[in-house]
């Protein structure tokens, strides 16, 4: 049983939906008038920040079929604002030359405000010499072609998806986990 404790409540058109948080921080939605979560804001999603969609249209090809999402951003701060939104999730964020300092600056900062988030970087080739740099700033994958896509989106994969999939045991994860599960 999760403990719960209310934030904050409002009316709204007969429905009093009340925003609570449970022990591991997470915020979660409730009406009293329909049974159970209504909207969980610690949703984990897919966040590309890219001026163009040449990434973004990478990534939903290989995500698509897994029903992961992508949500794309045109710059940092409504990024930001979609982190704010849903901090548990995975986010790329593109990088050049002309913008590799900022673009430096700010993942180091994101990665420490939104500790439950975790990033990738999408560059061009040039800058493999920023890998390290990236890295350590908080960029668990550093992507240079989108020939690197289906291993990008297999790591995509293993972030988002234990974040949406519903809470399982110690133990039940450990027979899941096994390689002989799926015959017993």
């Amino acid at each position: 049983m999760r403990s719960i404790t209310i934030r904050s409540r409002r009316q709204v058109r007969g429905v009093l939906p009340m925003t609570m948080v449970d022990r591991d921080g997470d915020c979660v939605s409730v009406s009293p008038n329909v049974p159970g979560p209504v909207m969980s804001m610690s949703e984990a999603h897919f966040i590309i920040c890219e001026k163009a969609n040449r990434w973004a249209v990478a990534f939903r090809r290989q995500l698509r079929p897994v029903g992961i999402r992508v949500h794309e951003t045109r710059s940092l701060d409504h990024c930001h604002r979609e982190l704010t939104k849903a901090p548990r999730s995975l986010f790329a964020v593109e990088v050049d030359p002309e913008t590799l300092a900022r673009r430096l600056r700010w993942l180091w900062h994101t990665t420490r405000s939104f500790s439950r988030a975790r990033a990738m970087v999408v560059a061009c080739r040039g800058l493999e010499p920023a890998d390290l740099m990236l890295r350590e700033a908080g960029a668990l994958h550093v992507l240079y072609s989108r020939r690197g896509i289906a291993p990008a989106a297999r790591l995509v994969r293993r972030v988002i998806e234990p974040e949406i999939s519903a809470p399982i045991g110690a133990r039940q994860r450990i027979w899941a986990e096994l390689p002989f599960a799926e015959r017993m």
